[in-house]
């Protein structure tokens, strides 16, 4: 994905201070919040834009990542990110839990096979085995 300028959207240099961009979010933010725009799909997306862009120029670390990854040209916006770590992590989980059931259930399945195994050798006959054995005769 291309490049965000983070800048841009919120109307200030690339040496505004941290005073300068929350002024700059705050009159924008105003404008363009969604209680004051309630049909207008575009101001809903600029509200978006300037919400992603005040959580990455206000934190030092985002923002010097967004300053180093200017020069390469090459971010994919947080929100896109975060979409796909979201989307999955619910794939990964769902594996994960279905892994977790196989393996209870391969540990059920190995008990009561050593224990089946173990009470032949003793010569006790499992009521289990009694049961199916019993319309037989």
């Amino acid at each position: 994905m291309a490049f965000i300028d983070y800048y841009q959207i919120l109307g200030v240099t690339k040496t505004a201070s941290d005073k300068d961009i929350k002024a700059a979010y705050r009159k924008l933010a105003r404008k363009y919040h969604p209680d004051l725009n309630p049909n207008d799909e575009e101001a809903h997306k600029k509200f978006q834009q300037l919400n992603e862009a005040n959580e990455v120029l206000s934190d030092p670390d985002k923002r010097k990542n967004t300053i180093n990854t200017a020069k390469t040209g090459n971010m994919e916006s947080n929100m896109s990110k975060r979409a796909n770590n979201k989307a999955g992590s619910n794939v990964a989980m769902a594996a994960a839990g279905r892994l977790l059931i196989l393996k209870d259930l391969a540990a059920v399945v190995v008990v009561k096979i050593f224990r089946i195994s173990f009470n032949r050798c003793l010569g006790v006959v499992d009521k289990d085995a009694r049961q199916n054995t019993a319309g037989r005769t």
